[in-house]
């Protein structure tokens, strides 16, 4: 799959959960900022798109250290279901039913955060 393909999806996956606001990075943009960025629920988050087996660049894994450190997610992923189940293991998603059932997770521990 294309990496523009794994943008767009997971940029329609973020703006479809409630106080969520999401954007594309321009091309050209500064270099080194990660592909997608937004807010969820009060928190910044950032996302470095990458195909598998990929790695971000030196500039790009600063950048998300930097947005980490200031209290940010950064977060490099491949996938919608990469997005969701770090989002949802941060308390910032419902947890999907398939969690629990599948990997026998307790409830309480992945409740959201009020």
């Amino acid at each position: 799959m294309k990496e523009s393909s794994i943008r767009s999806a997971i940029l329609s996956y973020h703006n479809s959960l409630s106080q969520s606001y999401f954007e594309i990075s321009r091309p050209g943009s500064q270099s080194g900022k990660p592909d997608i960025t937004g807010c969820l629920r009060g928190r910044y988050v950032a996302v470095e798109v990458k195909r598998l087996r990929e790695k971000p660049t030196k500039l790009q894994a600063y950048k998300l250290k930097r947005i980490h450190e200031a209290g940010g997610i950064g977060l490099v992923a491949g996938s919608v279901e990469e997005i969701e189940n770090v989002l949802e293991c941060l308390g910032l998603t419902k947890v999907a039913s398939s969690f629990r059932e599948g990997q026998g997770l307790k409830q309480h521990q992945w409740q959201k955060q009020t």
